[in-house]
């Protein structure tokens, strides 16, 4: 069997990740989604 929990472990997020993460929690648009979790679902038939 193939041992795959080395690739579990978790590691700090850089100082650029974390402005990343701020601007797409905070909804700036350059980060938001370009679809829609309405639009999702109807694409894929869930509504």
């Amino acid at each position: 069997m193939l041992n795959l929990t080395y690739l579990a472990e978790e590691t700090e997020p850089t100082e650029e990740e974390i402005k990343i993460l701020d601007a797409f929690e905070n909804g700036e648009p350059d980060y938001a989604p370009d679809t829609s979790i309405e639009d999702l679902k109807n694409e894929l038939g869930l509504d």
